[in-house]
C-alpha cells in the first residue's frame, strides 16, 4: 500500500505588526479629543494660567492686584481668555455639525465627500495640541527665561521672571498654556474658514424664491468671525483701550481680520447667489416684455385674452419683486447681513465709543 506524502503548504503571510511603541504613539497623538475631553483640558488650562498669574502677582509687588480690595482686571483677562478660547472651539465645532446636517440637501456632493467634511471639521487631534503647546513653550522660555524680556503685565513697574525655580516654572507654564490656547484658536479659525470657503464652492441648490436653506453658511461664517472678535473684546475690557498709534493700528488690523473672516469665506456663494438672482430677474423681465408685446397686439374687445394676460401679469410682477428682494449673502435678509458685519466690527466700535466718551465726557469733568 502506497503511503501518501504530506505536502507542506506555505502559510499565508502573517500581517506585519508595528512596534508596540509606534502603536501607542499613534493612539495617543492621533486621538481626536471629544468635547468633554476638550472641556476637561480647558479646565486644566484655566487652572494652570490662574495659578501662574497668582504666583506672578505675588512676586511682582507687595500688593495683590488679583484679590480685593483693589482688583486689577488685566491678569483676570488672561484667565478669561483661555476659558473663552476653549469654549469657543467647542461651540464652533457644534455650529459646524449643525450646519453640515442642515446643508445635506443643499450642497450637491456625494455622501462620502460629506463625511470627509465632517471629519475635517472635528476638533484638532491630540498631536496638533502637543505641537502647538511645544511651540508656545519654546517661545515662552526663549522670550522670558533666556532673553530676559519683561513680563507682559506689570503693576506700575517693570517686572521680570521670578528668580526662584518653582515660581518661575509656574509662571512660564501659565504663559505657555496661554500661548497654546491662542494658537489653538487661530488654527481652528483658519481651518474652519478654509473649509467653509471650499464647501461654499461646491455645487449648490439655490432657490431664488427662498434662500433660507443657505443660512447655515452665514451662521458658520459669523461663528468663525466671532471667535477672534471675542478675544479682542476681552483684551479691551481687561487691558483698556489703546493709548498709542501702534496700539490703534493693531486694533484696526485685528478688527479688519474679523470682518474678513466673515466675508471672505462667503465670496463664492455670494457670487453664485448674485448670478442666480440676475438670471431669474432677467428671465422674468423677458417674460414681462413678451407679455407687453402681446398686449399691444390684442384687441381690447377680446375679453378672454385680456383676462388671461392680466392673470399672467399679476403672477409675474410679484415674482419679479420677490426675486429682486432676494439677499445676495446667505443671511435672512440684507439687514441680517448688516447686523453680522456690525457684530464682527464690535471690538473697534467698542474701543472708539469708549475713547470718545473719555475725551468728551470724562476728561472735561476731571478738569
Amino acid at each position: 500500500m502506497a503511503t501518501r506524502k504530506s505536502v507542506a503548504v506555505p502559510a499565508a503571510d502573517a500581517p506585519v505588526r508595528p512596534a508596540p511603541l509606534r502603536v501607542a504613539a499613534s493612539r495617543l497623538f492621533g486621538l481626536e479629543l471629544s468635547p468633554v475631553a476638550t472641556m476637561l483640558l480647558g479646565a486644566a488650562a484655566v487652572g494652570i494660567v490662574l495659578v501662574g498669574q497668582l504666583v506672578e502677582d505675588i512676586h511682582d509687588s507687595p500688593r495683590l492686584e488679583m484679590l480685593p480690595p483693589g482688583i486689577d482686571l488685566s491678569r483676570w483677562a488672561l484667565v478669561g481668555l483661555v476659558l473663552y478660547i476653549v469654549v469657543a472651539s467647542v461651540l464652533l465645532r457644534r455650529t459646524w455639525r449643525r450646519a453640515l446636517a442642515a446643508l445635506r440637501g443643499v450642497v450637491r456632493i456625494e455622501p462620502e465627500d460629506h463625511a470627509e467634511y465632517e471629519r475635517r471639521l472635528s476638533l484638532p487631534e491630540a498631536w496638533v495640541d502637543v505641537l502647538l503647546l511645544a511651540v508656545s513653550g519654546v517661545m515662552t522660555v526663549v522670550l522670558f527665561a533666556w532673553l530676559g524680556a519683561p513680563m507682559p503685565i506689570d503693576s506700575g513697574q517693570t517686572a521680570f521672571l521670578a528668580p526662584d525655580a518653582l515660581p518661575a516654572l509656574l509662571v512660564l507654564a501659565a504663559y505657555a498654556v496661554f500661548g497654546w490656547a491662542g494658537l489653538r484658536l487661530v488654527y481652528t479659525t483658519v481651518r474652519s474658514a478654509r473649509i467653509l470657503r471650499r464647501l461654499a464652492d461646491e455645487p449648490l441648490h439655490i432657490n431664488v424664491f427662498d434662500t433660507s436653506n443657505l443660512e447655515p453658511f452665514g451662521n458658520v461664517a459669523l461663528a468663525v468671525a466671532l471667535a477672534p472678535a471675542g478675544i479682542i473684546l476681552i483684551l479691551l475690557a481687561g487691558l483698556g483701550t489703546p493709548t498709542t498709534v501702534i496700539g490703534w493700528t493693531v486694533l484696526l488690523l485685528a478688527s479688519s481680520a474679523t470682518v474678513l473672516a466673515l466675508v471672505v469665506p462667503l465670496l463664492g456663494i455670494h457670487r453664485r447667489m448674485s448670478r442666480a438672482k440676475d438670471v431669474a430677474v432677467s428671465e422674468l423681465g423677458v417674460r414681462l416684455t413678451q407679455l407687453y408685446e402681446e398686449v399691444g397686439r390684442t384687441q381690447l374687445t377680446d375679453g378672454p385674452t385680456i383676462t388671461r394676460l392680466r392673470d399672467v401679469a399679476s403672477t409675474l410682477i410679484p415674482l419679479r419683486a420677490t426675486v429682486q428682494q432676494m439677499p445676495a449673502w446667505p443671511f435672512r435678509n440684507t439687514a441680517a447681513f448688516g447686523r453680522a458685519m456690525l457684530v464682527a466690527s464690535a471690538p473697534l466700535i467698542y474701543a472708539t465709543l469708549n475713547e470718545l466718551i473719555k475725551i468728551f465726557w470724562i476728561q472735561p469733568l476731571t478738569r
